[in-house]
């Protein structure tokens, strides 16, 4: 039986596709650079904040560092202009709570945005731990965060499951063992890893808990 589901935040409960790039092309604009699209600023997202500017900025020698510090503060100023919740996550959240399935976060996103815009979209109440890219040492790939959560639950990894919709939220579950669920409605990159599941809307989530 399933009794704790972690998910990815960006492309898997909410879209900021907008916001990120806004951030992004705020960034560029500093340095005199020209906008880039949503899509193509989307494609750089998954390896957390960092690997998001440096490949905004891969053709320049602008300092990453520099250039990090004042995307973060673009993007602290811009987090929910037009970031929203995918149709049927709260709705799914709030069965799998009633359920008694515990949920976390587990994202490459930093902590500080994380819990800002959950805590402004009335989310984090679905969660607990919430960890985000810097809340531990790891990023996802590595199973060091969500080994964390596993020890913190202490219930079996057969009952877990890793959601998101990334390819490192499929490599971070092989790497911890337990199961996963890529959800194709994101915006992230699938490997030649699979999931263990696919999912194309959130309220199939529960069909798989229904199994």
């Amino acid at each position: 039986m399933l009794k704790g589901i972690i998910f990815d935040l960006d492309g898997t409960i909410i879209d900021t596709r907008e916001d990120l790039a806004l951030a992004i092309n705020l960034t560029r604009k500093d340095y005199g650079l020209p906008n880039f699209s949503v899509k193509k600023i989307a494609s750089y997202v998954g390896n957390g904040a960092r690997k998001l500017v440096e490949r905004s900025f891969a053709e320049t020698d602008i300092p990453i560092d520099e250039a990090l510090s004042k995307y973060q503060k673009h993007y602290s100023e811009h987090l929910t202009d037009n970031t929203y919740c995918y149709k049927g996550a709260v709705e799914t959240l709030e069965k799998l709570t009633e359920r008694g399935i515990k949920c976390a976060i587990l994202t490459n996103k930093p902590e500080a945005p994380t819990l800002e815009i959950l805590k402004r979209m009335n989310l984090a109440r679905f969660f607990n731990p919430i960890f985000g890219g810097d809340s531990t040492p790891y990023l996802k790939p590595d199973p060091g965060a969500l080994n964390i959560i596993i020890e913190k639950w202490n219930l079996p990894k057969e009952s877990l499951l890793m959601a998101g919709d990334n390819y490192t939220d499929i490599h971070v579950a092989k790497n911890a063992e337990i199961k996963s669920v890529f959800f194709t409605f994101g915006y992230g990159v699938k490997d030649e890893v699979p999931a263990d599941y696919e999912i194309s809307s959130f309220p199939e989530l529960l069909k798989i808990i229904e199994r």
